[in-house]
C-alpha cells in the first residue's frame, strides 16, 4: 500500500522574502513574526515560539514574504541547508527557507521527521557557487514515500504526545530563563 509521489504531489510549500530594510514602515512596531535562517540555527529547537524580528502588515504586503499558518515546518534552504523547526504562531520567513505545510495525508510530525531524515538528500541536491541552495523547484521533484494512511496515523498518534511534551518543557525552560 506504499506509494511514491513527488513532494509537489504530497504537500504544499511556501517561500519567503525580506521587506526593504530602508523603509522603517516595514519594520518599526511590527507584529508579524519573520524568521531568518540564523534564528533556527541559533535556537536549535523543535519549536519556534517567537521570532527575534517582526515586520509590519505593510512590510508583508509590499514584499515577497508569505504568511503561513501556525504549526507549519520551516526548513532553511541556503547556506545552512536543513535547519528545521515548527512555528507555533502564524509567521513568515526570508527567502532562505522552504516552508512545508502539513495536510491530512502528510501530518505535522510525520512531515517534520521526514524532513529531518532527508537533510543529507537536500544537501546533495543543492547547487550554487557562492553558497549552496536547494531551490523550491528542485525540492518539489524529490520523491516522497507515502506509507498507508493507517501507518501514518499510528506514527502521528505515538509521536504527537512526545512532541507536545517537548514543547511544554521548552516553554518552561524559556520561562525559567
Amino acid at each position: 500500500g506504499w506509494k511514491v509521489k513527488t513532494v509537489a504531489e504530497s504537500f504544499e510549500i511556501s517561500g519567503g522574502g525580506t521587506p526593504s530594510r530602508k523603509d522603517a514602515d516595514f519594520w518599526e512596531d511590527g507584529t508579524v513574526q519573520w524568521f531568518a535562517p540564523s534564528d533556527l540555527t541559533a535556537a536549535e529547537t523543535m519549536f519556534m515560539d517567537d521570532s527575534p524580528e517582526h515586520i509590519t502588515e505593510l512590510g508583508l504586503a509590499k514584499s515577497s514574504a508569505r504568511l503561513f499558518t501556525a504549526f507549519s515546518v520551516m526548513m532553511t534552504s541556503r547556506a545552512t541547508i536543513g535547519a528545521i523547526a515548527i512555528n507555533t504562531h502564524e509567521a513568515c520567513t526570508n527567502q532562505g527557507f522552504i516552508t512545508c505545510l502539513p495536510n491530512e495525508r502528510v501530518p505535522l510530525y510525520f512531515l517534520f521527521h521526514w524532513l529531518t531524515e532527508n537533510v543529507p538528500t537536500f544537501q546533495r541536491m543543492a547547487s550554487g557557487a557562492t553558497f549552496k541552495e536547494i531551490s523550491r523547484g528542485v525540492f518539489k521533484t524529490i520523491d516522497f514515500l507515502h506509507p498507508g494512511a493507517s501507518l501514518v496515523q499510528r506514527f502521528e498518534s505515538l509521536v504527537e504526545p512526545m512532541a507536545k511534551h517537548a514543547f511544554v518543557l521548552q516553554r518552561q525552560i524559556q520561562n525559567l530563563r
